[in-house]
């Protein structure tokens, strides 16, 4: 699908503009920096996984008009969201146009997954019954039945899918089939907190 791929970045400020949040690298050795940044565009989700070679930390600013989950993408990533560590398994539920600190303290792989709010009010309103909305402050999710990790496992499926199988997001059955089963899979994830109508 148009918009989907992957780059290697050697380059932090070419990196830091191809991110879709704007993020400013509050440190970062230039000596040695690689990055990969894979991105996947779907109807409705945009999937992005990054690779980062060298710790650092990053002021990051989500944009207002989607919602973003954040995560580390690997066991061995050590990713920190507001001073708090983050464990594989954990997803940060961000607010609208949230700004944080992030923070690595080594090589990390991190993932975004971002949708608009009215498709994710929709979607919890057909397969739940009730209105998934961003929370007022960014929420770290843990712990629920290992709906999570379904998330993350699925997310690194469709990103290897897009560094080893691109021609994939060419046909139209796959795209849907990859996107009904993420919204299942997030709907599930988000919904075990909220309120039935």
């Amino acid at each position: 699908m148009l918009g989907s791929g992957s780059s290697v970045f050697v380059n932090v400020d070419d990196y830091a503009a191809s991110l879709p949040v704007a993020i400013r690298f509050c440190s970062y050795a230039s000596e040695g920096f690689t990055a990969r940044l894979t991105r996947v565009e779907l109807p409705d989700f945009q999937l992005h996984r990054a690779s980062e070679t060298l710790p650092r930390r990053a002021d990051v600013v989500l944009p207002p008009e989607r919602v973003f989950l954040s995560f580390p993408a690997t066991r061995g990533s050590v990713l920190t969201y507001a001073g708090r560590e983050l464990k594989f398994g954990d997803i940060v539920f961000h607010s609208l146009g949230e700004g944080f600190l992030q923070c690595t303290v080594d090589a990390c792989r991190w993932g975004l997954i971002s949708l608009p709010p009215d498709r994710l009010l929709t979607f919890g309103r057909t397969l739940i019954e009730a209105d998934i909305l961003p929370p007022e402050e960014g929420a770290l999710l843990e712990g629920r039945e290992l709906a999570e990790l379904k998330v993350q496992r699925l997310h690194a499926r469709i990103i290897r899918l897009a560094e080893t199988r691109i021609d994939s997001f060419l046909h139209p059955q796959i795209v849907r089939a990859l996107e009904q089963e993420l919204i299942l899979t997030v709907v599930s994830c988000l919904g075990s907190g909220v309120s039935r109508s």
